[in-house]
């Protein structure tokens, strides 16, 4: 549950929605299989969700200049309204990813790119045919 939770950190400290939940899943991850899978679940909606922002941060500026500034001021009520939903998200899946985990259940966070996976559930290797 404390590793979900942590990434409500970053609302204080910056950096704090990767950095939190990455220290506690490195932490606990070899101690329990289920801390594993929630670890990475955690780290894998926060690495997306940067990585999310990040594209957006370079189409805003390509867009801006590319339209000599006026797609700066075309577009910033969507980036607006775009920030406060992202905002929102990044409290609310954390928060009900770790009351999931609190009830002892998996949780699979919308929108998340599966760029870690938990020890031991790789997939096998393919053999030749």
């Amino acid at each position: 549950m404390f590793v979900h939770l942590a990434a409500l950190s970053g609302l204080i400290i910056p950096l704090g929605t990767l950095l939190g939940p990455l220290i506690l899943w490195l932490m606990k991850k070899d101690q329990s299989a289920f801390v594993d899978r929630h670890g990475c679940a955690a780290m894998n909606f926060q690495i997306s969700f940067m990585l999310y922002a990040l594209v957006a941060v370079v189409l805003f500026v390509v867009a801006g200049l590319a339209t000599l500034g006026l797609g700066f001021l075309l577009f910033l009520p969507a980036v607006i309204i775009l920030a406060v939903a992202v905002t929102v998200l990044e409290v609310v899946f954390p928060i009900l990813a770790g009351l999931a985990a609190n009830r002892g259940q998996e949780y699979r966070y919308p929108l998340a790119i599966a760029f870690l996976r938990p020890a031991g559930s790789h997939a096998p290797a393919s053999t030749p045919a």
